[in-house]
């Protein structure tokens, strides 16, 4: 049966034991759990309740967060891509950076964030999906059961 494990709060199939395959914790000791924090997997363009994903209390702004990856991984890096252009031709390297920065995947989600929860640091996503364009945080459950309408999986 699948369920969210307390400790690392994925979605997984315990093991016979009881052990997470995720973090290696047992599912069923709850010691060390936080109840208050659950997954909310946010999509790009998503317009999240006021509440901040820190505290649970109301937040009154928004805090960006950003990733990118490069999409194609037998790409040189841009240390060898300059080193090509210097010895081969600029032409070269304007392909190699001209390739780069078509095959950069970029994903931005907005976090309601509170500023006393602002100043321990921005909100970190657990996973990111590039492909889909979203984002997998642990958040406190205020924000994760108002937006009932965007379960974690």
């Amino acid at each position: 049966m699948i369920t969210p494990c307390p400790h690392c709060y994925t979605r997984v199939v315990a093991k016979p034991d009881g052990t997470c395959p995720a973090c290696q914790k047992n599912t069923r000791d709850l010691r060390g759990a936080d109840p208050t924090r659950a997954l909310l997997r946010v999509a790009q363009g998503d317009k999240l309740p006021a509440i901040c994903c820190d505290c649970g209390e109301a937040a009154d702004r928004c805090v960006a967060v950003c990733r990118s990856t490069q999409g194609d991984a037998d790409q040189p890096s841009g240390f060898v891509q300059a080193l090509i252009g210097l010895l081969i031709s600029w032409p070269m390297a304007l392909y190699f950076f001209l390739r780069g920065i078509q095959n950069t995947s970029v994903v931005r989600v907005d976090m309601p964030q509170c500023q006393v929860c602002a100043q321990v640091g921005l909100p970190e996503p657990q996973y990111v999906d590039f492909k889909n364009a979203r984002m997998t945080f642990v958040v406190h459950k205020n924000l994760q059961e108002a937006c009932q309408w965007q379960p974690a999986s």
